[in-house]
């Protein structure tokens, strides 16, 4: 026979195995639901990014700064480089600038002239390092998105090239940065390239040939909206100094659209 301590005993295992039992039935009526609610809840949004257009080439204020002799004597040494095959010195152009560069500086300050000395390497970015925040400042469905982020799929990613008063045949490459640093630009930022593009063309929306990491790149600063990151381009025929570097005066500009998925809970 068994004791009534024995009986109770037994009892208080079948009510517990009972009872823990039920909770996790419990929990996964409750996960049922919750899946149900977010699946009826969930939101997706067509989105369109426009970054701000960033000016390529020298300043026409600097060039004002710069004499009719100098800047001949710029396009003698630039064309005597070209007739014997070989890249111009960029270190010979600083010099050959350095009054004109100190000149600006008193005058637009010293970030000017970085810019300056950025433009002569042929690398340009956006002054001010930004977030997906402030470009999508003015959606009014983001406010209640980015908290609820579950998934961001881009489908393009193109550039424009306007107001193109270049003289030179040339192409770019597009990098993704975490500054606005010209002189941090690594080769490992890169995300796209462009097409050739003549002398005087404008070019209006058209497909960057991208790397293979550049969308996964993208849609993860898109998840971290608040993450700051500038775009720089560079030109690589600048870099070689086989371009005009004071002829090239355009405005280049990125756009990226998708889909953003989220739960408004």
């Amino acid at each position: 026979m068994f004791s009534r301590s024995h009986t109770l005993f037994i009892l208080l295992i079948i009510v517990s195995a009972f009872v823990l039992g039920g909770c996790d039935v419990f929990e996964d009526v409750q996960d049922s639901v919750t899946d149900s609610i977010n699946d009826s809840a969930r939101q997706r949004q067509n989105f369109e990014l426009r970054m701000d257009p960033l000016p390529v080439g020298v300043p026409e204020e600097f060039l004002a700064y710069i004499p009719e002799d100098v800047r001949a004597e710029y396009e003698a040494l630039l064309a005597e480089y070209r007739e014997n095959g070989e890249p111009a010195d960029i270190d010979t152009l600083l010099e050959m600038f350095d009054d004109y560069i100190q000149m600006a500086a008193d005058e637009f300050g010293q970030e000017y002239v970085d810019m300056i000395i950025g433009a002569l390497h042929g690398k340009f970015c956006l002054p001010i390092a930004q977030s997906i925040d402030d470009y999508m400042v003015d959606e009014s469905w983001w406010s209640d998105a980015k908290s609820h982020l579950e998934e961001v799929e881009i489908s393009e990613m193109n550039y424009k090239v306007k107001s193109n008063a270049s003289t030179a045949h040339i192409h770019f490459n597009f990098y993704l940065t975490d500054s606005a640093d010209w002189e941090q630009i690594t080769a490992a930022e890169i995300f796209g390239v462009t097409d050739w593009i003549s002398a005087g063309e404008n070019v209006d929306w058209t497909p960057l040939i991208v790397e293979a990491d550049a969308y996964a790149r993208m849609e993860n600063l898109m998840l971290h909206p608040s993450t700051d990151f500038s775009v720089c381009v560079t030109i690589p025929e600048i870099e070689e100094g086989a371009a005009d570097l004071l002829m090239i005066s355009q405005e280049v500009q990125i756009e990226l659209s998708g889909i953003v998925t989220f739960v408004p809970l």
